[in-house]
């Protein structure tokens, strides 16, 4: 008995060892990462230390909000409020406040520049509006009210003032839907559904059945953030759509709706032919406690294909499911694409941090 005890009190300390060092490797490459001349790379670094929790990373990201990239600026400035920290506040601030003089007369070179600053700004914008506070709505109201302020950027604000309380630019939005332009219809739904509008649900519904798959998905999608219970008939029937990206969002939708009835449904799909349409069934499996997918979860860690190989990684990381742990470390070792290396990397901290499946 005392043999016993003396054996599981050495396997304790080598397992908190073992953990403190694998802790310590990952977060040293993560911070390494940080200094990056590839700005996908450093993003992809900024995020991961931030879904991680890591707060010992919070003065590096501090110093990241000096970056000469306004991309890297932004990224900082998420990951820090997301650990706790506003000082990128002001940086959002002043880099949405820096809009571009610009005419229809000015050089083409010239008017691409504006274009590509704009667009930062409008990233800024949609970086404000999660920051949950209300003292920049002064801010958003001025850039969603000028009429010679970029589209993008008014479009952003609107969305983040919805998300701050203010709903009175929503329904902009809402007659999107009614729009004779595919495009439109789709961004009206994209953003439908990531302020969760209620008033929307009816129109939503109708587009279930639009000739475009990209409005389909999009709607699909949007009806499930929303928790639209009365649209899971008819999202279950897009579960067998010719189009692999409708049957991915209806997948999804499916598991944002927390009923666990449609378990069955999402079970079936394990069987599509398409590997992210399966990958897409076994997340959403994971959100209603089913873990049915979760060997083909682990061996598409190993998948040719890119997209896949990243949608296996978030899944293990998202669930913690600790019977992948193995996998990742051999993974890591092999991995030339630095991105999914970090993603591998933050995947392994996160199941470690509280343990898994």
């Amino acid at each position: 008995m005392k043999d016993k005890l003396i054996f599981v009190f050495l396997c304790t300390i080598f397992s908190i060892c073992y953990s403190k060092e694998t802790k310590e490797f990952y977060l040293n490459f993560l911070n390494e990462s940080l200094n990056s001349n590839e700005i996908t790379v450093k993003t992809e670094a900024i995020k991961s230390l931030s879904l991680i929790g890591d707060k010992s990373s919070i003065s590096k990201l501090r110093k990241l909000l000096n970056d000469p990239s306004d991309t890297i600026k932004i990224e900082s400035a998420i990951a820090l409020y997301r650990l706790g920290d506003n000082s990128g506040k002001d940086i959002l601030i002043k880099i949405i406040k820096d809009k571009p003089n610009v005419s229809m007369k000015d050089p083409p070179v010239k008017r691409a520049k504006a274009l590509a600053k704009n667009l930062i700004r409008a990233q800024a914008v949609k970086a404000l509006g999660e920051f949950n506070d209300k003292s920049v709505i002064p801010i958003l109201n001025e850039r969603a009210k000028d009429k010679e302020e970029d589209g993008r950027v008014v479009d952003e604000s609107i969305i983040s003032l919805t998300k701050l309380g203010d709903r009175s630019g929503i329904d902009i939005f809402i007659s999107g839907l009614d729009s004779s332009d595919k495009n439109v219809k789709e961004k009206a739904c994209e953003v439908l559904g990531e302020v969760k509008e209620e008033k929307a649900k009816g129109k939503l519904r109708q587009l279930l059945s639009h000739w475009d798959k990209g409005v389909r998905s999009s709607a699909c999608l949007a009806l499930g953030k929303i928790g639209d219970k009365e649209s899971i008939k008819s999202i279950i029937s897009l579960l067998s759509d010719k189009d692999e990206v409708v049957r991915i969002s209806a997948a999804e939708s499916l598991g944002l709706m927390g009923d666990k009835s449609i378990i069955p449904q999402l079970r079936k799909l394990l069987e599509d032919p398409n590997g992210l349409v399966r990958l897409s069934a076994c997340d959403s499996l994971f959100k209603l406690g089913d873990n049915s997918g979760e060997s083909f979860v682990i061996s598409s860690i190993s998948a040719q294909d890119t997209d896949a190989k990243i949608k296996s990684i978030q899944i293990i990381s998202s669930y913690k499911i600790k019977n992948a742990l193995d996998k990742l470390e051999e993974l890591y070792k092999q991995e030339e694409n630095q991105i999914i290396k970090i993603k591998i990397a933050s995947a392994i901290l996160n199941i470690n941090k509280q343990g898994g499946n």
